[in-house]
C-alpha cells in the first residue's frame, strides 16, 4: 500500500504543473497518443504478470504497483482534456485508426474513475488475495467478515458509478463493454419468451415421470446433468497420447501449428477450470489449468491465445488487453474462447476422434436446451440485479430469480455468501458474457460451414477466415463489425434459438 501512495504522491506534484487546457491537431493528436499508450502497454504487461502470479504463484504478485501506475495515467489532466476535446468530434479525424484510439481511450478513461480509484483497487487486490484459493485458511478472515468486504467493494463501485451519471455500476459496466444495457435486456426477455413453450414441456414430461406436481431443483438435476455431459466432448486421449497433443491435433486440422506460438501451459490444483491471460500481445500467452480438465477447457483457453496471439494491431490501446474496462468486448473474447472449444464438440471431430460414427449430440442439446439458457440467465442476472439494490438480501435475490425463471426454489435457500465467488471482486458483472459467447461462437461456426462445407474443422483455410475476420484487427473493429463482415450478420440470437427448435 505504502507504493501506491507515493505513487500518487508524485502524481499530484506532476499535476501542478499540467496546463488548463489541451488542444491538439491531428498529427499532434497521434503522437501524444502514441507516447501515452507506451506507457499503457508497460502498465499492461506488469499487470498482467502480476495478475499471472496472482494465479501461478510462480513468484510473489504485486498488483498495487501496475494498478497505481494505472490510476497516475488515467489521472493524467492532459490526456483528459486531450480525450475529452476530440470524442465529440472524432468523426472528424481523417485517420479511421485514430478515431477508434480515441474512442477506446474515452470508454477507458471512464471505467478508470471507478475501477482505478485506490480505495476501490486496494481493497480488490486485498480480497483477491483471500479468495484465490492459495491463502492458508486460517490467514483468511470468517466469512461473515469477507461477505462484508466484499458487499463494501460492490458499494463503492456503484457510489461511483451513479457520481459518473449511470443508473448502477452493472449498467455502466454493459454500456462501456459495448453490448448496452437496454439491448442485453432486450434479449433476456426474448430468450425467456422463445423458450417458454419447451420449458413448459419439460416440465410436463418431469411431473408425469416423477408422479408429482411441484417440481424441485433436485427434479431438474437429471436433465441439466444429461445436458451438460451430452454438451461435453466425448474425445478422450488414447493410451500412447495426451490431450495435450489431442489439442495439437485439432489445432493443425484447421491449419495452425501449435509449435510456432508464444504460449505456454501450467498445470496446477486451483479452484477452477482454467484461466488464460495475455501478457504481451502477441508475443506472450501463458494458460493456468487445473488438473484433470477435458479437451473443451484445454481449447477454450487455447482460443483466448488465438485471438491475443494473431492480433497484428500496432497500436496498444486496441491489442484488447482485459485489465481494464473500456478495453473491448468480454462477451466477444469469450466468445472466441467458445469457437475455439467448439471444434472439440464439433459431431465430425468427434466422429474422427472417436470413432463414434452414429454421434450426434444436438439430440441431446435440443432436448434440454432451455434448461440450460435459463440456469444461465440466472447466473448472468444475479449480479445485474444485486447492484440494482445492495441493500436487498442476495439469497432473496437468488430465491427470486430461480421462481421466476424456473419456478422453483433455490435449494440453498435464504443463504448465499457472495464472497464464495471470486468473479464478484475479480471480474465483476462478467457472467452474461459466457451466455453470448455461446451465441457468437454457434454463428462463427454455422458461418464456416455455409463457407467450406460440413468438414471446415479439417480444412487449413479455416484458420485463415478466423485470423483475417475476428482476430487480426484488435480494437479496430468493433465485435458487431466483425460478426457482420465475418459471417454476415449481427449477433443471430434469432437463429441461434431457432437451431434448438424454438
Amino acid at each position: 500500500m505504502l507504493k501506491t501512495k507515493k505513487i500518487l504522491f508524485l502524481y499530484f506534484i506532476l499535476s501542478l504543473s499540467i496546463f488548463s487546457q489541451i488542444k491538439l491537431d491531428e498529427s499532434q493528436l497521434k503522437s501524444f497518443l502514441d507516447n501515452k499508450e507506451i506507457i499503457y502497454e508497460d502498465i499492461c504487461v506488469q499487470m498482467g504478470v502480476a495478475n499471472w502470479n496472482v494465479y501461478s504463484q510462480e513468484e510473489t504478485p504485486d498488483q498495487d504497483t501496475p494498478k497505481g501506475r494505472y490510476s497516475i495515467l488515467f489521472s493524467n489532466d492532459s490526456l483528459h482534456q486531450v480525450i475529452n476535446y476530440w470524442y465529440p468530434q472524432r468523426s472528424n479525424l481523417r485517420d479511421k485508426v485514430l478515431q477508434r484510439r480515441v474512442e477506446v481511450w474515452y470508454h477507458i478513461l471512464i471505467g478508470a474513475k471507478v475501477d482505478m480509484e485506490p480505495e476501490v483497487f486496494e481493497l480488490e487486490n486485498q480480497l483477491e488475495e483471500w479468495l484465490s484459493g492459495q491463502v492458508p485458511k486460517e490467514e483468511i478472515p470468517p466469512t461473515e467478515e469477507l461477505n462484508n468486504m466484499v458487499l463494501h467493494l460492490m458499494k463503492l463501485r456503484n457510489e461511483k458509478a451513479q457520481k459518473l451519471g449511470y443508473e448502477n455500476y452493472a449498467v455502466m459496466m454493459l454500456e462501456l463493454t459495448e453490448l448496452g444495457n437496454d439491448w442485453f435486456m432486450e434479449q433476456v426477455d426474448l430468450i425467456l419468451k422463445r423458450t417458454k413453450p419447451q420449458m413448459d414441456l419439460i416440465y410436463d414430461e418431469l411431473r408425469i415421470q416423477l408422479k408429482k406436481e411441484t417440481l424441485t431443483f433436485f427434479d431438474l438435476l437429471g436433465p441439466i446433468r444429461e445436458y451438460y455431459f451430452g454438451s461435453d466432448t466425448p474425445i478422450t486421449p488414447k493410451e500412447d497420447e495426451t490431450m495435450f497433443e489431442l489439442m495439437k491435433k485439432i489445432l493443425a486440422n484447421i491449419g495452425i501449428n501449435y509449435e510456432e506460438l508464444p504460449i505456454r501451459f501450467v498445470e496446477r490444483e486451483v479452484p477452477y477450470g482454467g484461466n488464460g491471460l495475455a501478457i504481451s500481445v502477441p508475443d506472450d500467452f501463458r494458460v493456468i489449468r487445473n488438473v484433470g480438465m477435458p479437451l473443451s477447457v484445454w481449447m477454450h483457453e487455447l482460443g483466448h491465445g488465438l485471438q491475443a496471439m494473431f492480433t497484428q494491431i500496432e497500436y496498444p490501446i486496441l491489442k484488447g488487453y482485459e485489465w481494464c474496462l473500456g478495453e473491448g468486448c468480454p462477451a466477444f473474447s469469450e466468445g472466441m474462447a467458445e469457437t475455439s472449444a467448439r471444434f472439440s464438440r464439433n459431431n465430425e471431430v468427434i466422429k474422427s476422434f472417436s470413432n463414434l460414427e452414429d454421434y450426434n449430440k444436438d439430440l441431446v442439446l435440443n432436448k434440454y436446451s432451455a434448461l440450460y439458457l435459463r440456469f444461465s440467465l440466472i447466473s448472468a442476472l444475479f449480479e445485474i440485479e444485486f447492484y440494482k439494490d445492495l441493500s436487498q438480501n442476495p439469497g432473496d435475490l437468488l430465491n427470486n430469480l430461480y421462481e421466476e425463471i424456473l419456478s422453483i426454489e433455490n435449494p440453498a435457500g435464504r443463504d448465499y455468501n457472495i464472497s464464495e465467488n471470486i468473479i464478484y471482486v475479480s471480474y465483476p458483472v462478467y457472467l452474461h458474457n459466457y451466455l453470448l459467447a455461446d451465441i457468437i461462437s454457434w454463428q462463427v461456426h454455422n458461418s464456416m460451414e455455409e463457407k467450406f462445407g460440413k468438414n471446415y474443422p479439417f480444412n487449413k483455410e479455416t484458420s485463415s477466415y478466423l485470423i483475417d475476420h475476428f482476430y487480426r484487427d484488435g480494437e479496430f473493429v468493433t465485435w458487431r463489425e466483425k460478426l457482420i463482415n465475418g459471417t454476415g450478420k449481427a449477433l443471430d440470437i434469432d437463429g441461434y434459438l431457432k437451431s434448438f427448435g424454438y
